[in-house]
């Protein structure tokens, strides 16, 4: 029989640290994401041996930073699975560089992906980024060669925009104009953007809104007609949304991302089924990602690189989103992005699958030189405002 210091030690070993922001915008991103996580971990951990800290915003590296050495050395954490802002990514991994501790980085992907220079530490999103990038190349292909980018300020800061240039710029396209109101701008800058969208000479329009000003955005562009005239695309991160109902406002939208609970091709998804039975409403991205994490940790070892675990184990892994790999030269995963779309006059939850996306040729040279030309004006991860 054990000795009692056994089972201690044994629940010393196996503790998990979640770290998790706050948001007034998206208060459930944290009860959403702890409800994914208990389906990912299934019967690998107890819920009693999660230690929990809120670090505001995700954005300050000193606060989470001490976070993370508190479940370390405090709590004798082995795996952490933190949400946190890729620019602090250069002052957050090299925490993790003895083997001791395993770290599981994610958010919404709004950012580039940064570079994971250590073998103890995973980088996973939903890589907004990347369905931007795939998208702009897809929009590119279809002969739409000059586009007119309208967005919010708040999603103006982020790295998406650069995504959509780079992939259009693949397929021999461009943006021709922008228009990115302030925040207190009457209107949204109606008359500048009148203006500016008909000097640009663009063939289509790409939306990239954030909640809340979506809805009064979208609704005062389909007011004045300004989305009646080309092709309209918009960003993943307005796919996440389950407040905008797109279908008041009479256009068509299309867009790709890497998830969606409603975009099922062809057959039934076990998570959205087993989460449904658990709760009454189905799983938002912030779900979505609890549950991959948490089956990523139950994956890890301390003191073993992720390398030689994610790879072979991530090949006959079927997650929600499909198959799932990961990638060696850039520490993160990857899986396929999906091209959308909304069709005036549909009700709630009519996003249709139309295809899937091929993904950046040569990515890891493609990131590195971004790495050094993208600029960012935000420190905090989407969602989090």
């Amino acid at each position: 029989m054990h000795h009692p210091s056994f089972f201690l030690l044994f629940t010393f070993l196996m503790a998990l640290g979640i770290i998790l922001p706050s948001s007034s915008l998206y208060p459930h991103l944290s009860s959403d994401f702890m409800n994914g996580l208990r389906l990912g971990l299934g019967n690998h951990l107890l819920s009693d041996l999660f230690h929990f800290e809120s670090i505001g915003k995700g954005s300050d590296p000193d606060k989470v930073s001490g976070v993370i050495q508190k479940l370390q050395l405090q709590h004798g954490c082995t795996r952490i699975i933190a949400w946190f802002a890729n620019p602090l990514a250069s002052s957050i991994y090299p925490l993790f560089t003895d083997g001791n501790c395993t770290l599981i980085h994610t958010n919404a992907g709004a950012h580039l992906p940064p570079e994971v220079n250590s073998p103890y530490v995973v980088y996973h999103s939903i890589d907004a980024w990347q369905s931007t990038w795939s998208l702009g190349k897809y929009m590119a292909t279809q002969g739409l060669k000059k586009v007119f980018y309208i967005g919010t300020f708040y999603d103006g800061g982020y790295q998406t925009a650069y995504a959509l240039d780079q992939g259009l710029s693949e397929g021999g396209a461009q943006i021709t104009g922008w228009h990115i109101p302030k925040p207190s701008a009457p209107d949204f800058g109606l008359d500048i953007l009148k203006s500016t969208i008909k000097e640009s000479d663009a063939q289509a329009v790409f939306l990239s809104l954030s909640d809340p000003d979506a809805g009064p955005f979208l609704q005062m562009l389909h007011e004045e007609k300004m989305l009646d005239a080309q092709p309209v695309f918009c960003s993943p991160l307005m796919t996440a949304s389950k407040d905008l109902a797109y279908h008041e406002f009479g256009t068509s939208l299309t867009s790709a991302t890497s998830w969606m609970h409603a975009i099922i091709p062809n057959e039934d998804n076990p998570f959205v089924t087993a989460y449904l039975d658990a709760h009454p409403s189905p799983p938002s991205v912030f779900a979505l990602l609890g549950y991959e994490c948490g089956f990523l940790a139950s994956l890890t070892s301390a003191g073993t690189p992720v390398n030689q675990l994610m790879h072979e184990k991530l090949a006959t892994w079927r997650s929600p989103r499909g198959f799932q790999q990961f990638i060696p030269k850039l520490g993160k995963t990857e899986s396929s992005h999906q091209l959308l779309k909304w069709s005036t006059g549909d009700t709630q939850d009519a996003w249709q699958w139309l295809d899937i996306l091929p993904s950046p040729e040569a990515l890891d040279e493609k990131l590195f030189k971004s790495r050094q030309q993208a600029f960012t004006l935000w420190k905090e991860p989407y969602f989090c405002n």
